[in-house]
């Protein structure tokens, strides 16, 4: 839902359902590893994200992909119109590369 190069920082959203087993398995133990495109992370960072933030993506993502999100919001139970109770049925979580290992 979010990728802001600069950090390098990528977030994604655990929807369809309130409890994925992805997200369930990052409070278990953090990733091991993280592709995205032709980046591939080694043991990346990551932290969960409040509603507040997570509703802010979720606009962002909104705001810049208007036609997308009118396709993609209701196969993930989400309204056409978010709002802070919209965001309890997601999960957000940003993930970092982890200092020092290596990225390819």
């Amino acid at each position: 839902m979010g990728y802001t190069p600069r950090i390098p920082e990528v977030v994604v959203v655990a929807a369809w359902g309130k409890h994925p087993d992805w997200y369930g398995n990052l409070n278990a133990a953090p990733a091991l590893e993280l592709r995205i495109a032709a980046q591939r992370w080694d043991r990346p960072d990551h932290r969960f994200l409040d509603d507040a933030d997570t509703l802010q993506v979720l606009r962002g993502y909104q705001q810049a992909h208007r036609r997308a999100w009118k396709r993609i919001a209701p196969l993930i139970g989400l309204p056409a119109e978010l709002d802070e109770s919209a965001v309890q049925a997601v999960h957000g979580v940003a993930f970092t590369p982890h200092p020092g290992a290596a990225d390819t």
